[in-house]
Formats: C-alpha cells, structure tokens, sequence
C-alpha cells in the first residue's frame, strides 16, 4: 500500500501538471523563442522529476528498504 499511494500522488500531480502547461501553451503565453520562457518551463519539469526523485527515495527510506 505505501508504494500505491506515491504513484497516485505523483501520477495525479503530473497530470495536472501536464495540463497546466499544455494550457499555457494553448493560450499562448510563453513561446519557445523567448529564452526566459525555454529556461523556465525546463527548470519547471526539472524540478518536477527532481522533486518526485527526492520524495520517492524518502519514501523508501521510511519503509526501511534503503
């Protein structure tokens, strides 16, 4: 149970992730050719995984299986 509940949580938080930047990019308010945009949307999605790394080796420390 305690591996099911951080895939529900980083699976969801994706998703609404994902939607919020599909959304932006819809409606236009950053574009790839402004630099500031490019590094904040790869600094975004970077700090996404990096968090979900962190938070899932925290995880495994709790249970004891680190």
């Amino acid at each position: 149970m305690g591996l099911l509940s951080l895939v529900y949580q980083f699976l969801i938080g994706g998703v609404i992730f994902a939607a919020g930047v599909l959304f932006a990019w819809s409606s236009r308010d950053y574009s790839w050719k402004k630099r500031e945009d490019r590094l904040t949307l790869i600094f975004m999605i970077a700090g996404f995984f990096l968090y979900c790394v962190f938070q899932t080796l925290w995880h495994f420390c709790a249970l004891g299986k680190i």
